[in-house]
């Protein structure tokens, strides 16, 4: 089974994602090699998101491309601590995995394995928030499926929800954490 078949469709999200994507990584961080891999992790999110959506997996060969990129993006940004990208691995994914083994198919395999690696890309603050806007979108989309569309057996794609929170915590995190606790 090709999990990502190339259609119309695909091309032009890929290539509207990967020109807001590389605005965003060139606004935020300039010309350089923090925008590059930058760049880099936004694209693998947007393959594990639309791989996720069509067929409900996130595969592994793209966790493991995310994870090395995230060992890059430790070593070029070193705002976040080794200890806190530590915490930061198992702040949400042992929970979630928790959760799944008392309620059969509360989150998948490749969704804990995803979030295990974006808590190491962000650290546990902004993992946090990350998990936040998942759980919130995730839950709207359920919500909508559920009582608005009648389908009580749906399932979501909860991947698709992580990926857009690593997006926006990477880009805005800082600014959002902050505004939250000075600003609320």
């Amino acid at each position: 089974m090709r999990l990502f078949q190339i259609n119309k469709s695909n091309v032009i999200i890929s290539a509207a994602f990967s020109l807001v994507s590389a605005s965003l990584c060139l606004w935020k961080f300039g010309l350089g090699l923090n925008a590059a891999v930058c760049f880099l992790i936004f694209f693998v999110l947007m393959l594990i998101s639309i791989i996720d959506i069509k067929h409900r997996i996130i595969p592994d060969r793209l966790l493991v491309v995310l994870a090395v990129f995230s060992i890059i993006w430790a070593f070029l940004c070193r705002d976040v601590v080794i200890i806190h990208r530590l915490i930061g691995i198992f702040i949400l994914s042992v929970p979630m995995l928790a959760l799944t083994l008392f309620i059969t198919d509360a989150f998948g395999g490749g969704d804990i394995k995803l979030i295990a690696v974006c808590g190491f890309l962000l650290g546990f603050k902004l993992s946090l928030l990350t998990g936040f806007v998942a759980i919130i979108l995730g839950g709207f989309h359920g919500f909508f499926s559920k009582y608005i569309k009648k389908n009580k057996d749906a399932h979501i794609s909860f991947g698709q929800y992580i990926c857009f929170g690593a997006f926006v915590s990477v880009l805005f995190g800082d600014l959002i954490i902050w505004w939250y606790f000075n600003v609320i």
